[in-house]
């Protein structure tokens, strides 16, 4: 039960991590066609999105302000890295939410 609970808290809403993971990829896909010259513009991006998920984690997944920032500004970081290879954290912490909404769900209900 406490695993559960512990998933949740460190999970991020699935919509949200594929959201990242998806634009991750196009800004990474820009990052190889120019050469890394639009890596500002990559940065830039990733935090405004940022600004996004806070709030999509806080009323999509109903988390406090205080662990809605530290996910947010965690996923802004993420996507400014002119990398593909954070979007297997997000997905890793999307799964990680799907698990833990499904289980406290089910707890809920019983």
């Amino acid at each position: 039960m406490k695993n559960m609970h512990i998933l949740k808290s460190i999970g991020i809403n699935p919509a949200v991590a594929f959201g990242f993971i998806s634009l991750d990829m196009m800004l990474f896909s820009g990052e190889v066609v120019t050469l890394g010259l639009n890596v500002v513009l990559t940065a830039i991006i990733g935090f405004i999105f940022g600004f996004v998920a806070i709030f999509l984690q806080k009323y999509c997944y109903n988390d406090s302000w205080g662990a809605a920032i530290g996910k947010g500004v965690l996923l802004g970081l993420l996507t400014a890295i002119p990398t593909a290879v954070p979007s297997v954290v997000t997905g890793t912490l999307g799964v990680f939410g799907y698990i833990g909404k499904c289980k406290e769900t089910k707890q809920i209900s019983n």
